[in-house]
């Protein structure tokens, strides 16, 4: 049992670039932009590495965080939608998740909830992440996609990336945080490779209730 349980762990990608797209929609992939978080198609116009749509696993006491452009991605309960986060605890969100491996994918729970996409939001033209009591339906399944580089690409993937560790670190610094943690909406900063806005104006979050 305990050899079945590192196989399944191995199989998810810790530490390496993905984009998280549907299962059932290979077309959609979360996107990240100034704390906002959504599922967008990929844009044909601009092919190639774009860092707001890659994320990166961190493995964290068995449990997952999911970090883009160097920020954690959190449930809003108030609002029920995935957003980017800092570790404070003045907000009652949570950054940890457990990834469930099945035969299509995998499942991305938190507290008895799964990850499904949302209903269309027109003002960031993109569908919100929600969560929603498991009942493994096909939406609650993803997948973890690779990121494709060419050689151009490889040099301005690895600045990113790396930048990005330092903005998390930066935010984590020597963080002993548990699955009861509740972190911080982002706040606007500039860090690291690029030009990244994050911002907590209640206008970011999705109108849609």
């Amino acid at each position: 049992m305990l050899f079945w349980f590192f196989i399944i762990k191995c199989d998810i990608p810790v530490g390496s670039p993905v984009h998280i797209v549907p299962e059932y929609d290979g077309s959609l992939q979360f996107s990240y932009d100034e704390g906002v978080v959504r599922l967008k198609a990929e844009d044909r116009n601009y092919p190639g590495f774009r860092e707001e749509n890659v994320a990166i696993l961190r493995l964290y006491e068995g449990k997952y965080e999911i970090t883009m452009q160097g920020f954690g991605l959190c449930h809003c309960p108030d609002n029920n939608e995935i957003v980017g986060c800092t570790e404070h605890e003045e907000y009652n969100l949570k950054s940890l998740y457990d990834i469930i491996t099945t035969e299509k994918g995998y499942m991305i729970k938190q507290d008895g909830n799964c990850l499904v996409k949302g209903e269309y939001d027109p003002f960031f033209k993109g569908y919100i992440i929600r969560m929603k009591i498991c009942n493994n339906g096909d939406d609650e399944i993803w997948k973890f996609e690779d990121v494709e580089l060419n050689e151009d690409e490889e040099d301005q993937a690895r600045m990113s990336i790396e930048s990005s560790k330092r903005r998390l670190a930066y935010f984590s610094g020597h963080k002993t945080i548990s699955k009861n943690d509740h972190p911080e909406v982002v706040g606007r900063n500039f860090f690291g490779f690029g030009t990244f806005r994050h911002t907590t104006d209640p206008t970011k979050l999705s109108h849609i209730q």
